[in-house]
């Protein structure tokens, strides 16, 4: 997200890209439910019409210089309770496999990889696997983060950054343009290239 930003506002201040990837990220968790293709043109139009000022010559520009561009604006500015209703009207209900890809009760976690139900909550619990509700009680696991029976390396790490399964998910499959040609981060997990993967996520989610 920084990196995305800093496209659009270069030789700007870096402590300001850092709150502002900050508020990006939260404000992509928060329409986490309008889909992939307008959730990302939304966030780049966001980034588009968002300037930084440039880092003064022996001082840094304070965070609360940062100014709208000469574009449309973001409109007017609604409360906290505003902003969460038109997001509500905004947002499409969507099934968690349309997002999160092909998913799997714990029935049939067991039955594929072999996996006890008590084992999957305890990865959970410990935030080693993704662990997605899918009603008032009941559990989804996205099959995309199995190797060989077991999490891919690296979930843990990525869930702790992103603060929760969910948006951990939500990061790891969208294509980052951090990455070469978009790639997603769960690509290169399962690729082993873990170091990659937490240096992006930590610039992205670490405010």
């Amino acid at each position: 997200m920084t990196k995305l930003i800093m496209r659009y506002n270069p030789g700007a201040d870096p402590v300001q890209i850092r709150e502002l990837g900050w508020l990006m990220v939260k404000v992509s968790e928060a329409a986490g439910e309008l889909g992939r293709p307008t959730r990302r043109l939304v966030m780049e139009r966001l980034t588009r019409q968002l300037e930084v000022r440039p880092l003064e010559t022996g001082a840094r520009a304070e965070a609360s210089e940062t100014a709208l561009g000469d574009g449309s604006g973001l409109g007017e500015i609604l409360s906290v309770e505003e902003g969460q209703a038109k997001l509500t009207g905004y947002a499409t209900i969507l099934p968690v496999e349309v997002w999160a890809g092909p998913v799997a009760g714990s029935t049939q976690i067991k039955r594929e990889l072999g996996l006890a139900r008590s084992t999957l909550h305890a990865w959970a619990k410990k935030g080693e696997v993704v662990e997605l509700l899918t009603g008032v009680r009941k559990h989804a696991y996205p099959l995309e983060q199995f190797v060989d029976g077991r999490p891919v390396e690296g979930l843990r790490e990525v869930i702790k950054l992103a603060g929760g399964a969910r948006s951990a998910w939500l990061w790891l499959r969208e294509p980052n343009p951090g990455l070469w040609n978009d790639a997603t981060p769960l690509s290169l997990l399962k690729d082993r290239k873990l170091s990659q993967v937490l240096a992006l996520a930590q610039s992205q989610f670490d405010a």
